[in-house]
């Protein structure tokens, strides 16, 4: 059968940098070579196409390796609507590299001779690090290329070449010395790469670059580079090289350099490769690789291409997708099927991988298959935190098994959340507080108590707020004495023995009491009677006000006398007498109210009052005894994700921000939020509030901006702080 060729296209790697930056991760996927297909034989014998794809991880922000990340699995989703489970593995093949050096004119220069020179010994001292037994030659360019030495495994002998590299006076070939390292790769053993260190731009024009590429496409050659800004080198000239071929470059200072060898060797050897054996339709096929991380999070590559000669029966298949996960009584996961009707029956097993014997085991008829959480034990079967393997048999119609696959896991059960989610505040129409909890893995939980406390005193109920009720019933606190203000709302799980199980407290409900006037308006409008009585009062005032009025105003007489008009008109117009009026004693001044001694701090809450154990979700954030901060406290706001609604003060410094207990504010999340365990820390420092990332993984945002890592940042009233993609806080100085 005639050999099949990979078709990776160029538009692949040219589009993959906006590609990646689409994802809604802070991880991107570099597509760095892709080898195949091959034909090869399954173990039935049942022929497909293999493919061998070479990738590293990067942090989306700066493009760096992504050292803390690790597949856990990888599929290769085809358009089609076909996927195949792809094996992963650390790359250790040794790679044949030709370094290519600048040996023109330009570095010969007196501004550049010795910053380039500085450069080259900063880059042999690094030779060593690449991978061992990697064959490594070096070649200059100027007006032509010379190989200055070739492949050879000692890494000292290369790096005395690579500093003692001697410039000319010749013009700057750099496409035809790229040309020319890719034909000395032609036919080498292992991965092969070109690792570029230039500050000039190519001036003699017997080469183009697509002339490079297509070399270094057609033998698999990945081009790295390293270029030194100032000069007439510019990224677009490298990235011409780099890009379409699967490699990276650095565009530093000439006292940078140092950092872009660093960073461009850590993603040679930092890379993996996926092997997969794919059984397609005929013809071209385009695909991307699906990769599921070791932390539950999931990245996908750009586009890759293939062709297939002809149609591809596929075997049954059955793999792991994603990770094995713990209940409270046995695990989950998630299957992938390929050409399920050929299963007859599946064997789901757990073994101890120390005796070999079955802990667990199902028999799932071919017809009931299912892909997502295929359950496995019951309570008592397995021992928290014992390691098991998860071994997973489909069987054909003969009974012969046809596909398996095993995986090693530790049982580790979730730990109980207990959270407020929503708190409804009284309205006229109802005048009492309704609570709504969630719970997750709780068990043995009977009754649940609520009541109201406030900021200044968190300890005590407000009074004539305490309500039990059982499971199942609404939470309702009453508010038919509660005067306006500020309350948060504080829950309990209690068990059947009257302990308290969990805890958990809300963020602020304002409240604002009805007056006497607005309840008497809705009494009005709520009675239509009370409205109808109303009305004729008023009617009846009205009344008597005008007969009151009609007696008061003079009469007219039909024979008028002087004498009698006189007396009417001066009663009527006559200033009052100021003796007979009563004098109006005046008001006493109201009372001044005493003075009162200033309220005591908050007392500590309640020994039953559960810590904060793994941070489950909603659970109100624990303090650790500090010294308190002297001046006006400071305080945290959650801003997203929304239900978290919490706030916590800042009592102490520093003071620690994370998922895991310990922490001075530890957040209720899981690890999927991209919190880290201890993520960040404040501190006070003159009067000023510093924030500083502890080497997190996804990194501490001010306002947008991403803060260094290590380096304490200033931190402006109300300012914005992103702990990773996912959650964002409000700081304020004065609470």
């Amino acid at each position: 059968m005639r050999r099949l060729t990979v078709l990776l296209l160029a538009f692949t790697f040219l589009a993959q940098p906006l590609l990646a930056r689409a994802q809604d991760s802070p991880l991107l996927v570099r597509l760095h070579d892709v080898r195949g297909p091959l034909n090869v034989q399954d173990p039935s014998g049942l022929p497909g196409l293999a493919l061998e794809v070479d990738f590293s991880l990067l942090n989306t922000a700066d493009g760096q390796l992504a050292t803390d990340a690790e597949p856990a699995s990888a599929f290769l989703d085809l358009t089609s609507g076909l996927g195949f489970p792809a094996t992963i593995k650390k790359t250790a093949e040794p790679w044949s590299v030709v370094i290519v050096l600048d040996a023109s004119r330009n570095v010969a220069a007196p501004r550049l001779a010795e910053p380039y020179k500085k450069a080259r010994e900063a880059f042999a001292s690094l030779i060593g690090t690449f991978p061992q037994g990697s064959n490594l030659a070096v070649l200059t360019f100027q007006n032509q290329p010379a190989t200055i030495q070739a492949f050879i495994q000692d890494s000292g002998k290369v790096a005395e070449r690579v500093r003692g590299a001697l410039s000319g006076q010749g013009e700057s070939c750099l496409n035809a010395g790229l040309f020319e390292a890719a034909n000395l790769l032609t036919g080498a053993t292992g991965r092969r790469a070109i690792f570029l260190l230039t500050a000039s731009a190519d001036a003699c024009g017997n080469r183009v670059p697509q002339d490079v590429v297509t070399l270094a496409q057609r033998n698999h050659i990945q081009i790295y580079a390293v270029g030194l800004r100032g000069y007439s080198i510019t990224e677009a000239e490298l990235q011409t090289f780099t890009e379409p071929t699967g490699g990276v470059y650095r565009m530093r200072e000439q006292d940078e350099a140092l950092f872009a060898f660093q960073d461009v060797l850590r993603i040679i050897n930092g890379q993996f490769t996926a092997e997969v054996t794919v059984y397609p339709p005929a013809g071209p096929q385009t695909g991307v690789l699906t990769l599921a991380l070791k932390d539950g999070t999931q990245v996908t590559s750009p586009v890759l291409t293939f062709t297939s000669d002809r149609e591809y029966t596929q075997p049954a298949q059955v793999n792991l997708r994603g990770e094995v996960r713990s209940t409270l009584t046995g695990v989950l996961f998630n299957l992938e099927y390929t050409s399920p009707q050929l299963i007859q029956t599946l064997l789901l097993q757990a073994k101890d991988p120390q005796t070999g014997n079955v802990v667990a085991q199902k028999e799932v008829p071919g017809s009931a298959l299912v892909e997502n959480d295929n359950a496995l034990g019951e309570a008592g079967t397995f021992t928290p935190n014992g390691k098991y393997q998860l071994v997973v048999t489909a069987l054909g119609q003969n009974g012969n098994p046809v596909a398996s696959f095993e995986k090693e896991f530790e049982f580790k059960p979730p730990e109980a959340q207990f959270s407020i989610t929503n708190v409804e505040i009284p309205t006229p129409e109802k005048l009492s507080f309704t609570v709504e909890l969630a719970s997750q893995n709780v068990t043995g939980v009977t009754t649940y108590t609520v009541w109201l406390v406030t900021r200044e005193d968190p300890v005590t109920p407000v009074p004539g707020t305490v309500q039990s009720f059982a499971v199942g019933e609404p939470l309702i606190i009453p508010a038919d004495d509660l005067e306006s203000g500020r309350y948060l709302v504080v829950a309990q799980a209690i068990g059947a023995d009257g302990k308290v199980l969990l805890q958990t407290i809300s963020g602020e409900q304002a409240y604002e009491r009805q007056s006497a006037l607005q309840a008497f308006i809705q009494f009005v409008g709520e009675n239509q009677w009370a409205l109808i009585g109303l009305l004729a009062l008023c009617g009846v005032a009205v009344a008597v006000l005008g007969g009151v009025m009609w007696m008061l105003l003079p009469k007219r007489s039909p024979q008028p006398k002087t004498v009698e008009l006189a007396l009417p008109e001066q009663r009527r117009v006559a200033a009052p007498d100021p003796v007979s009026r009563p004098v109006e004693a005046p008001r006493a001044a109201p009372p001044q109210p005493k003075p009162q001694p200033p309220s005591p701090p908050p007392a500590p809450m309640p020994a039953e009052r559960p810590r904060s154990a793994g941070a489950p979700a909603g659970q109100q954030p624990t303090m650790r005894a500090a010294p308190p901060i002297a001046s006006a406290k400071a305080c945290l706001t959650s801003q997203e994700p929304a239900y978290l609604n919490l706030t916590v003060e800042i009592v102490k410094t520093p003071f620690s921000l994370g998922r895991k207990e310990g922490c001075d504010f530890v957040l209720p999340l899981g690890n999927t939020s991209g919190v880290s365990s201890r993520h960040a820390t404040i501190s006070l420092v003159d009067g000023q509030y510093f924030i500083t990332d502890e080497k997190s993984t996804y990194g501490v945002f001010i306002n947008g901006q991403r803060i260094p890592a290590g380096a304490p940042a200033p931190l402006p009233d109300k300012a914005v702080i992103s702990l990773g993609p996912q959650v964002k806080l409000v700081f304020r100085q004065n609470c």
